[in-house]
């Protein structure tokens, strides 16, 4: 199996539908009440946008649900997913702090839930590039 690398990721524009879907059906019956059944929220969420202002609400649709306590749930799957299916060795995950302030999200948060997540071994980065 060929391992690759992915330099450009972002955790907000990671999140696949059913992963999403999943945490709705658990976590937002309001969600899962507004389209009833998977297929018609895969349809509303992979549809093409036509305008930023359309892409920006899907947007917000998925970092609204990106909080302190939910990110192991969205980074654990976002890593399991590059590797199991898209062969993955070296995944670097971006985030966008901008939106984010308006959920109160920072980025050390994010920071902590990733390195939270990896096994000792694989959080040798932050000995070199130390965390702030």
């Amino acid at each position: 199996m060929t391992l690759h690398a992915e330099l450009h990721r972002h955790l907000g524009g990671s999140v696949v539908p059913r992963i999403l879907w999943r945490y709705f059906d658990r976590h937002n019956a309001e969600m899962v009440d507004r389209f009833q059944q998977y297929a018609a929220f895969e349809e509303f969420y992979t549809r093409p946008r036509n305008t930023l202002n359309e892409y920006l609400e899907l947007h917000t649709l998925v970092e609204s649900v990106q909080t302190v306590e939910t990110l192991p749930y969205f980074i654990y799957r976002l890593m399991r997913g590059a590797y199991v299916f898209e062969n993955l060795a070296y995944l670097e995950l971006r985030y966008t702090p901008y939106w984010q302030r308006l959920y109160r999200l920072w980025v050390r948060q994010v920071k902590l839930a990733i390195v939270r997540l990896l096994p000792a071994k694989f959080c040798a980065c932050t000995r070199v590039y130390p965390m702030r």
